[in-house]
């Protein structure tokens, strides 16, 4: 199957899948290859603006299947660091009730998002500032009723970052998982 990355959609019997491009950010070719040497630092696979920057989608996928409306990654959402999103030069296409409503979806009617890993650039749209309070401090579930799954693999690797990306992880997000079953 073929997934059109231009916020398109594809059908497989039942099951819907959905392209959603929820931002763009530039991140620094360094940052990206940092394991992989010179050779794989290529702008031919990766262009790169003038400060040595690739221009990267965030996009998360969505399967509507029956009463079930899978999210695959979150985005970046609203409470990462003003600093880090800056570095990134970080986009937004908007919030969750403006990317669900062409789908005729809000957040409420999230069954279950699956996150692949905790960087801020997939997992930072699945928690928001509590309503009413607008305080950075007071975060709500995005999703209020959707189970929120990450491999405990992942939620291992979050928890012990490595030394090259501590920026990538979003620890507000810590809450949803900790005092839960594996």
């Amino acid at each position: 199957m073929i997934i059109n990355y231009f916020g398109r959609a594809f059908q497989s019997g039942s099951m819907k899948v959905i392209s959603i491009n929820t931002g763009f950010l530039r991140i620094p070719v360094e940052d990206m290859f940092s394991d992989a040497g010179e050779e794989r630092n290529s702008t031919v696979l990766y262009p790169v603006d003038e400060e040595k920057r690739c221009l990267c989608a965030i996009r998360s996928l969505l399967f509507r299947s029956g009463s079930m409306n899978i999210l695959i990654d979150a985005g970046v959402g609203t409470l990462v660091d003003q600093k880090v999103l800056a570095h990134y030069d970080y986009r937004s296409e908007g919030d969750w009730d403006t990317l669900l409503r062409p789908h005729g979806l809000a957040p409420a009617d999230i069954t279950d998002v699956i996150l692949t890993h905790l960087h801020f650039d997939h997992c930072g749209g699945a928690v928001r500032s509590a309503p009413d309070l607008g305080s950075r401090e007071e975060v709500v579930l995005t999703f209020p009723n959707a189970i929120h799954w990450i491999s405990r693999v992942q939620w291992d690797w979050a928890q012990n970052a490595q030394e090259r990306e501590p920026d990538s992880f979003f620890e507000t997000l810590s809450f949803l998982f900790s005092n839960r079953e594996s």
